[in-house]
């Protein structure tokens, strides 16, 4: 379900964005809002934005990767090598083919919130999975903090003039959509494995 409304989400902003110049109808204003809110914090939030670089997000993820190994959880390994360079992926492919842009350089999906993000949800599904009988509390927990991750990078974006609003949710939403299919391929073909192994043990 997060899938489809994530992805159906993303569509309509590449539909309504497309070949856009400049920012929509209230993003100017809130982007302005945000920075004298923020007063001095502004810049001091700029340096968040590390967080959503390529190489962070690379190496986070082969962190993670190892983290899921080291706890027997293979899938969950393969889901988090994977996933948030496949998500930046994605965002290079989307930037030129939606062409929207913010001083004369494709914006719209934001790369930075988009990486960042796919980070925060696949140790989010990482931390789940390691639970126990704790699982639904950990997931609340970090589902909670996924989402902190993400909207303070958002922010930190939006009022450091680096990106327009809708271009951080379209970041998001590419990295919700990415990160959770692949959960869902992993955990089908678990299901999949699971149910060879038990026909096989029965022969």
């Amino acid at each position: 379900m997060a899938v489809l409304i994530a992805g159906t989400g993303l569509v309509a902003l590449a539909v309504h964005y497309r070949g856009v110049v400049g920012p929509g109808p209230f993003e100017a204003v809130l982007a302005v809002a945000l920075r004298e809110s923020l007063g001095g914090w502004t810049g001091a939030l700029r340096a968040l934005v590390v967080l959503g670089r390529p190489s962070t997000v690379i190496l986070a993820a082969l962190l993670m990767a190892v983290v899921a190994l080291i706890a027997g959880q293979p899938r969950m390994a393969i889901v988090a090598a994977i996933a948030p360079p496949l998500t930046g992926g994605f965002v290079l492919i989307l930037q030129p083919l939606i062409s929207r842009t913010l001083d004369g350089h494709v914006a719209l999906p934001s790369g930075h919130t988009a990486g960042a993000t796919s980070v925060a949800l696949v140790a989010a599904l990482l931390a789940v999975s390691l639970a126990g009988r704790y699982r639904r509390s950990v997931a609340a927990i970090a589902g909670v903090l996924s989402l902190t991750v993400a909207g303070t990078v958002a922010v930190a974006l939006v009022a450091n003039g680096l990106h327009y609003v809708s271009d951080t949710v379209a970041g998001f939403l590419v990295a919700v959509t990415v990160v959770f299919a692949m959960a869902l391929v992993a955990d089908v073909r678990g299901v999949h494995d699971r149910a060879v192994t038990g026909r096989y043990h029965q022969s």
